[in-house]
């Protein structure tokens, strides 16, 4: 029993895997279409998140299918948890990715705002997303504890970008509606993170049995 289960992990196991590559393709292509004010790209992004939902939904029923039929133990048992939480924060990464390529659709005006910098945050949540899915794939400890320290330096560049574009809506209150996307494809993209960082917390727990979410690591 215990060579077929480890089989249909492995299987799992791929399709998390399948599912972050998916994932990690729209977070790179709305930061894309960000940055080049590309509709076509968001209204891509948008229809890929159909698929994203759905494999999400397989890999839940098939976990959950497994852990009727085996009743896993110790590790295999941690593994299966954390397959369940990973599965979650990916799809979530995929509507936060959905959610801001609706902004290019819709735009709420046609106004000339300030251009901001995304570059920094971007650059740290896309690695963040990526490397995540490596630590899953080699289930490496220290690359995870890598992930959740960067976490740190994400929110206080979204920090300072936030700040940034408060202050325009402060000095320019007519431009108020459309800086207000801005401030939301900010915490949006911080709010990748967090689950990026929370995926490598359950790497972390799932190697070693500890809880690390309340921690600093």
């Amino acid at each position: 029993m215990a060579s077929h289960l480890e089989r249909e992990l492995s299987s799992l196991k791929q399709e998390l895997v399948g599912l972050g590559t998916m994932v990690e393709n729209s977070v790179r292509k709305v930061i894309l279409a960000k940055e080049k004010n590309d509709q076509d790209l968001a209204k891509s992004i948008i229809l890929k998140d159909k698929e994203i939902d759905q494999l999400e939904i397989e890999i839940e029923e098939e976990c959950l299918k497994l852990l009727a039929l085996y009743q896993p133990v110790a590790v295999d048992l941690r593994l299966m948890v954390s397959i369940l939480k990973i599965n979650e924060n990916l799809e979530q990464i995929g509507d936060l990715a959905k959610e801001i390529s609706r902004r290019f659709i819709s735009p709420i005006e046609n106004q000339k705002i300030p251009q901001f910098n995304y570059s920094p945050l971007s650059e740290k949540v896309q690695w963040m997303v990526r490397k995540c899915l490596e630590a899953i794939v080699e289930m490496d400890i220290e690359l995870a504890k890598e992930i959740c320290r960067v976490e740190d330096e994400v929110d206080s560049i979204s920090l300072e970008l936030t700040q940034s574009i408060i202050q325009e809506i402060q000095s320019h209150p007519e431009w108020t509606k459309t800086l207000i996307n801005e401030v939301f494809i900010c915490e949006s993209l911080e709010q990748m993170a967090d689950h990026a960082k929370k995926i490598a917390e359950d790497v972390i727990y799932t190697v070693n049995a500890e809880i690390v979410r309340h921690q600093s690591i």
